[in-house]
Order: C-alpha cells, then structure tokens, then sequence
C-alpha cells in the first residue's frame, strides 16, 4: 500500500512539472528572435550616391543594370539622404530622398540622392546577399556636401543627431518584427568636406569626437565591448579636366583617417585611389564616383566590414 502510495505521489508531481516544463520550453521559443546584422552608412554625397544609375548600362552592362534594378530582395536598407543647402543661411539641411516613412525596403538603384541616382548599398548588397541574405540589413544616412568640422563631430551637431534618431527607430522597428538586430559596423565616406585649409587640420580630433559619440549613443545595440567598428574610405582628388584637384588637401584628410585607423583594430582605412576609383570618366561631373567605381565602393565597404559579421 505504501509503495503504491508512494507512486501515485510520483505521478501527481509528474503531472504537475510537465504542464511547467512546457510553458517553460514555450516561452524559451516566443523569446528566441532571429539574429540580423545592421550596418550603418554615413557620410556625404559619395555616401549618398551621386552618378545617374543609367551609366551603369555603358560601364556594367546591361545584364547587370537589369539585376541592380531588379534589386536583392534579401537585403534590405532604410535610407535617409540630406545635402547642405547653401543658398540658405546657417548650413540649411534639406531632405533629398529617402526610404518610405524610413522603413526597410529591398536594395536597389533609385536610392541615391535623388531617384534616378544610386549609392555603395548595391555594391555591399552584389558582395554579401549570398553569404548573409536574409540577415543583413543597411541604414543609409548620409548628407550631401556636409563636413565632420560642422555637422557630425559632436554629439549635439544636426545631422550627428539627426543619424541617431533614426538608426534608433529603426532598429526599434526591426525589434517590433520579432528580430534581434545588432550593429556590426558604421561605414564612413567623408571628408571632402574637410579638405581645405582651416579644417583638414582638425579631421583627426573630429574623427575621435565623432567615434566617441557614437559609441556613447548607439554602444548598447552592439555586441562589441570596444565600440562600432569603424569602416573608413579614404577620399579621392577630384581632378578636373585641366589637371587640377577639388580636394586640395586629400592627402592631409587621408593620412588623419591612417591614423585614426591605427587606434584600434575595429578601426580600418581603405584607400580608393589605390584600389583604382575614379570620378572623371563620366559626363558634367568630375567630383563623384562614376558609377562602375560607386559599385566598387560598395565593395570595398563590404569585404571590410563583413568580418565583423555574425
């Protein structure tokens, strides 16, 4: 009688742990949310995209214009392009183009600065949808002729704030869809902007301001107890037709990007006039990528970031 007391004890305390055991294991799964890689882009008008995407037929050919305009559908990116407006007092930021109320759409051309333009997300989309599809997600805020001096050095500059607000919302929106986002990298192509006397001389403290702050913002949507890995593209000449660079002082910015580089091992400069990118081979416009070299930007961008990816 005791034994069978004894297991019928046993199969009451079964009864009751199993019920538990399986809203345990139920609640476990509703909370394990798929894991996605954002990366961010920021910059200025080379960040942007600049180049009509209609080149891309002469420089690409038609079979790839046809798979850019297509577009990937398995990543994504929310973007938000501004310019300066200097027609206006004060550095006026105008909003120039930008994913629908800021949500995540499919890459394609069409999301540069204006619609009929392009910018380094479908270079970085060609290079990784294959290994990361599905699992990779670009936020694009960039601003057309701005410079770190002004606009993105300290934590209270406009478009320094205006790049938080909105990489915040949306990763708020890819949580909302049952994801677990993570900032992998923020992807800098800047400072054209700076390359004239009284501001190149400054890039350097600018870029550890900038780094500083962006750590301080956006540190806990990242998994990396040094910060954001930072992917920085040097700048280009801009060498115009007589043989006369835009940029006088690109050396100067590319050496301050060199060293700030070699702060840290999540710090890593590439250099686009060694890796051949140019900005001179396509009509009326001798200061941004042509459109083959904005494809290769995105690249070059990529193969930089992607080991940061998980």
């Amino acid at each position: 009688m005791c034994f069978q007391k004894k297991n019928m004890k046993r199969k009451l305390c079964l009864l009751a742990i199993i019920p538990a055991m399986m809203f345990s294991v139920g609640c476990k799964e509703k909370n394990m949310k798929k894991e996605v890689n954002v990366i961010i882009l920021s910059g200025q008008s080379n960040a942007a995209g600049c180049k009509n995407s209609q080149y891309l037929i002469q420089t690409m050919g038609q079979e790839k214009y046809d798979q850019y305009e297509a577009g990937f559908e398995d990543v994504k990116i929310a973007f938000s392009n501004w310019t300066v407006d200097y027609t206006k007092p004060e550095r006026t930021k105008i909003f120039q183009n930008g994913s629908l109320k800021g949500k995540f759409v499919n890459v394609k051309l069409g999301q540069g600065n204006v619609t009929t333009n392009f910018g380094p997300e479908i270079g970085i989309a060609e290079e990784l949808h294959e290994r990361w599809g599905n699992k990779l997600y670009i936020i694009k805020v960039p601003c057309g002729a701005s410079n770190i001096a002004y606009d993105w050095s300290l934590p209270t500059d406009e478009m320094f704030v205006t790049l938080v607000k909105f990489v915040k919302n949306r990763m708020k929106d890819l949580e909302d869809e049952g994801y677990q986002p993570y900032l992998r990298a923020f992807c800098w192509m800047q400072g054209e902007g700076d390359s004239y006397d009284g501001y190149y001389q400054y890039y350097f403290d600018n870029l550890v301001s900038l780094k500083h702050n962006l750590d301080t913002e956006l540190l806990k949507y990242t998994e990396n107890e040094s910060g954001l890995p930072f992917i920085d593209a040097g700048i280009g000449r801009g060498t115009h037709a007589d043989g006369t660079d835009e940029w006088r002082f690109y050396k100067e910015v590319n050496e301050a990007k060199q060293k700030f580089a070699a702060l840290s091992d999540i710090h890593i400069y590439f250099d686009t006039i060694e890796a051949g990118l140019h900005s001179n081979q396509e009509p009326n416009d001798d200061v941004h990528y042509d459109s083959e070299s904005q494809i290769k930007l995105g690249h070059l961008f990529a193969q930089n970031f992607e080991q940061f990816l998980k």
